[in-house]
């Protein structure tokens, strides 16, 4: 008898373990949107916060310089070693105009749950040579980093935080 109702209730067990974990597999953080990505902004940094949700972070010791944007969200900031400029507005940078840079390199690379296009080259009569750039699209507009350093090394790292530190909250 014993056998008899646990076969008859061996599917049904089956069953409900089946259901709970698909609840427990599908059930997330329903607070954000599908496309909605966080990126990672490492401890200690300043965030920069542009227009229609689009942020990154830059190194403790990034410097705000005086500047004016003409038609854009215009920046200029130093720090040891290295400068880096952002540029968010509808007319942005042609980054294939640098294709004749020496070393010039293109890549596409995930952003905040979209697409951006990097580019490294190298401006070997620059005090800082060494230039990383990240341009991504974003509502008509587009987000344009750029970074100069001295050092192939500090400049790849600094490169790889600040732009996987880029998010743009997309609607």
């Amino acid at each position: 008898m014993i056998v008899a109702l646990m076969k008859a209730r061996w599917p049904r067990a089956i069953l409900s373990v089946s259901l709970m974990f698909l609840v427990l597999g599908c059930s997330g953080n329903r607070d954000s949107a599908p496309n909605d990505v966080r990126s990672s902004v490492p401890q200690g940094w300043k965030q920069i916060v542009l227009s229609d949700g689009v942020t990154f972070a830059v190194p403790p010791d990034a410097a705000p310089q005086p500047v004016v944007g003409v038609d854009s969200e215009f920046g200029h900031l130093t720090g040891d070693g290295y400068e880096m400029t952002y540029d968010y507005g509808r007319f942005p940078e042609d980054l294939a105009a640098h294709r004749a840079q020496t070393g010039f390199e293109s890549s596409r690379r995930s952003v905040a749950g979209g697409t951006g296009d990097q580019v490294h080259f190298v401006l070997p009569e620059s005090p800082l040579p060494q230039v990383h750039m990240l341009q991504v699209k974003h509502e008509g507009n587009a987000l344009t980093v750029s970074i100069s350093c001295r050092d192939p090394d500090q400049c790849s790292s600094l490169a790889a935080e600040v732009f996987g530190s880029v998010d743009i909250r997309r609607s």
